[in-house]
């Protein structure tokens, strides 16, 4: 048990920063991170350790999801406004 409490305790934080980072720079990684966080919530229900992480770890899932959504949004309107411009 003391090494699963490790595991969620450790990958919380891990998934929330990485969450933030997909979010402000690059969100192609918000899809570890939103996997990451989806594990240490699963580990969470099954053991019934560390609840206090369960938080944390669902705003790693939440912010690591807006930071896709929002990189999917960039990369299509990037490619929608060079179609515009006619920079093939």
């Amino acid at each position: 048990m003391v090494e699963k409490t490790a595991y969620v305790k450790r990958n919380a934080f891990i998934s929330l920063g990485l969450s933030i980072f997909c979010l402000l720079f690059c969100g192609f990684i918000g899809f570890y991170s939103f996997g990451l966080a989806s594990s240490v919530v699963e580990t969470i229900d099954y053991y019934n350790v560390r609840r206090d992480m369960r938080a944390v770890a669902l705003a790693a899932k939440v912010i690591s999801a807006l930071g896709i959504v929002f990189w999917i949004v960039g990369i299509v309107g990037y490619f929608l406004a060079r179609r515009n411009v006619g920079l093939r």
